[in-house]
């Protein structure tokens, strides 16, 4: 069983400045420029790590998963939309990655939530929802290690959303891009991993108040 890590919810989403800047870039590289293929993985290469390792729990995977993941983009970055968002593209590109790793490994169950830096350490938990008041969020995060094994046990389908909307603070209409579900099912989904999530957030913090 993976030791239970912190996690870090947080609203990671660019500005739309710099999705400017990636159609940039990505028209200079289908121009032939090396250099701007670099840049493009130095601006996505610690999100796109991050999503892999929170959805497999796994250093190594997420390793592979992120190179794997750049050399599909970089192959067909001729299909890239000029009109799309370069983040997201990669982000469907290694969340279809991950799922398929997962279901061959059969690793449906819980796994740790992390974000890591460029030397490996672990980021503080820190959960932001801009429907959430203060007093939802200290109770929220007082307790960083339950709402891993809590969110970490939830069923493949729930927990990417939670991750997408939660930790990478992408819109619904962004997960509904990058996971290729309708807008309804995305909301529908979210409202129902949170109808699970709320009881047994609530029988583990009394529990633990004990």
């Amino acid at each position: 069983m993976p030791e239970v890590c912190r996690i870090r919810f947080s609203g990671g989403r660019m500005s739309q400045g710099s999705d400017r800047e990636d159609v940039i870039l990505v028209r200079e590289a289908l121009g032939g420029s090396p250099h701007s293929l670099g840049e493009l993985f130095n601006r996505h290469k610690d999100s796109v790590y991050n999503l892999s390792f929170r959805m497999t729990g796994c250093r190594q995977d997420a390793e592979d998963i992120l190179h794997d993941s750049f050399l599909k983009a970089f192959q067909k970055l001729d299909s890239f939309k000029v009109d799309g968002v370069f983040r997201n593209w990669i982000f469907t590109i290694a969340l279809n990655k991950s799922r398929n790793l997962l279901r061959r490994k059969k690793l449906l169950r819980f796994l740790p939530l992390v974000s890591l830096t460029e030397e490996g350490e672990q980021l503080p938990l820190q959960i932001r929802d801009p429907g959430m008041s203060p007093e939802d969020e200290l109770i929220v995060n007082e307790d960083s290690r339950l709402i891993g094994e809590i969110v970490g046990a939830l069923p493949e389908k729930y927990r990417t959303l939670i991750v997408l909307r939660h930790m990478e603070g992408l819109s619904y209409e962004e997960i509904a891009e990058i996971t290729g579900l309708p807008l309804g099912t995305v909301e529908n989904r979210l409202f129902r991993a949170r109808q699970r999530l709320v009881p047994v957030l609530k029988k583990k913090f009394r529990a633990a108040e004990k």
